[in-house]
């Protein structure tokens, strides 16, 4: 996976519900019918183009998964995730019943 250099501030003593917010980091992955995903990609936000002929604009064919995220309450502040591993079924279930290629 490919990550770019990207580190957000957030200030020490925040105890804002980060479940909440929407995050400034995009998941970009391209997929080829005949050469299947290529490399994934985490970067910064930005904009992004779409193919006018894109059919989830004309059909609306798409699926969202939700993860749960919480701050920690130890020293470091990290960030904890809940049952990831429900959320990536959940995903991986969604994406079967459209018909999106699953690995």
């Amino acid at each position: 996976m490919q990550i770019e250099e990207y580190k957000k501030t957030i200030p020490a003593n925040s105890k804002e519900n980060i479940s909440y917010e929407h995050t400034d980091l995009i998941f970009e992955v391209d997929f080829n019918e005949t050469t299947g995903w290529k490399t994934p990609k985490i970067s910064g936000y930005h904009k992004f183009e779409i193919d006018p002929k894109n059919s989830v604009l004309h059909y609306a064919v798409q699926t969202f998964e939700g993860i749960s995220a919480r701050r920690s309450t130890t020293k470091d502040g990290g960030v904890l995730l809940f049952r990831p591993e429900c959320y990536i079924q959940r995903l991986k279930a969604s994406a079967d019943r459209l018909g999106f290629p699953v690995n």
